[in-house]
């Protein structure tokens, strides 16, 4: 029961996290129309939309075993994991159609200097809550936890490299940097989105325990 309320309780901070990011990406990007600041926004976004799957997930997970679910509500995570997965493919394809465009188009950054704050802020919010989750997924064994924490731990990444994109941007005037850092963005995304989506559907599929592991069974 300890290890469900503590489940709840983190995933619930994770949706509060990702909707006070979403509303200040999004306003910033509005005032300066940089396409990084709108592909963030749209990370964030899916982040929230995962946010509130795994904590769905990990209330109908935590329920009692009953006549239909004889072996409890475990698979709920996974396929939360599955549907989160899901999303992060979708949110990189999206930011690489909006990108490519921009290539062609000129465009220009307005008030640079908030959306450099914004982003260095951004980062340093999704680093301590993303290091949290992943220590309350290992703590549970929670497939719904670590998938929300690898969100937020990529949001870290992503957010360090828009912020370097836009620091090269005032710098050198070189717009040209904004579309390209959103693709890289859209990129990895994609693999990460790939690699949950092979780690949630293994768990789905109930594949057998590797050789290693049976090996040991059988020694003790």
């Amino acid at each position: 029961m300890e290890q469900n309320n503590l489940k709840t309780r983190w995933a619930k901070l994770s949706v509060f996290s990702n909707i006070t990011l979403v509303l200040f990406k999004m306003l910033v990007f509005f005032l300066t129309g940089a396409i990084s600041i709108l592909s963030e926004a749209i990370h964030s976004a899916i982040d929230l939309i995962a946010a509130l799957i795994a904590y769905i997930s990990v209330r109908k997970s935590s329920r009692p075993p009953d006549e239909e679910h004889p072996f409890g509500h475990g698979k709920f995570e996974n396929l939360s994991g599955f549907i989160e997965a899901i999303l992060i493919i979708l949110a990189g394809v999206y930011i690489i159609y909006e990108s490519i465009p921009r290539f062609s188009s000129k465009h220009k950054i307005d008030s640079i200097g908030i959306a450099i704050v914004v982003m260095g802020i951004s980062a340093i919010i999704n680093f301590f809550v993303s290091r949290k989750l992943y220590s309350v997924s290992r703590e549970t064994d929670s497939i719904a936890i670590e998938t929300d924490a690898a969100h937020l731990s990529l949001d870290v990444y992503t957010c360090l490299a828009v912020f370097l994109g836009l620091v090269a941007i005032h710098f050198t005037g070189i717009v040209f940097l904004d579309p390209l850092i959103s693709i890289l963005l859209g990129i990895y995304i994609l693999l990460l989105g790939a690699i949950h989506t092979y780690k949630s559907v293994k768990g789905l599929l109930d594949t057998s325990l590797s050789k290693d592991e049976i090996d040991k069974i059988e020694k003790i």
